[in-house]
């Protein structure tokens, strides 16, 4: 790859872009909640074989929602695909889906109207503290979910710059 000493890169400004079409979409968003998508795997030192079964984790399900207030006006179980099972839960508050492997992982989608992330991150706790902290959260994305092209949570609305942050530190663990 040959090197161009005679490169002289311009460089631009923020005010050279017309930021009309961003500021408008910012404007314009409604969020309504928080979708999160967590990943937990059995820890490490743990053996499969004390991995809670189907009717475990439909337990272990129930109960970091009634911690939460959350009381299921829809609950349903599938084990009839591959090793594990399906576990499918509407509340007024949210959605859950869960799918088990049959083996060390476990996937679930939780969607709530409420977009706060001590919520979700209530529910996590919970839920590894019912499997009797078997299991780890080994991946969690969180995501705004709304209207008009949404990209941001509530709380991100209210952003007023770098300094009105207490702590200032990023928002990502």
């Amino acid at each position: 790859f040959p090197y161009n000493f005679n490169y002289d890169p311009k460089e631009f400004l923020q005010s050279d872009y017309d930021s009309a079409p961003g500021d408008k979409q910012f404007a314009e968003q409604q969020p309504l909640g928080r979708e999160v998508i967590f990943q937990f795997e059995l820890e490490e030192e743990i053996d499969i074989a004390e991995m809670p079964n189907w009717e475990g984790i439909t337990h272990i399900v129930q109960a970091a929602l009634s911690i939460l207030k959350y009381s299921a006006t829809r609950f349903d179980t599938y084990t009839d695909v591959g090793d594990g099972c399906l576990l499918l839960s509407e509340f007024k508050e949210g959605n859950l889906v869960l799918v088990w492997d049959g083996r060390r992982h476990i996937d679930i989608n939780l969607f709530l109207f409420d977009d706060e992330k001590e919520l979700a991150d209530s529910f996590a706790s919970k839920f590894i503290l019912f499997a009797e902290n078997k299991l780890k959260v080994a991946l969690r994305d969180d995501f705004p979910r709304g209207l008009g092209r949404v990209v941001n949570f509530k709380s991100d609305l209210e952003y007023k710059g770098f300094d009105s942050l207490p702590e200032r530190k990023p928002y990502v663990e």
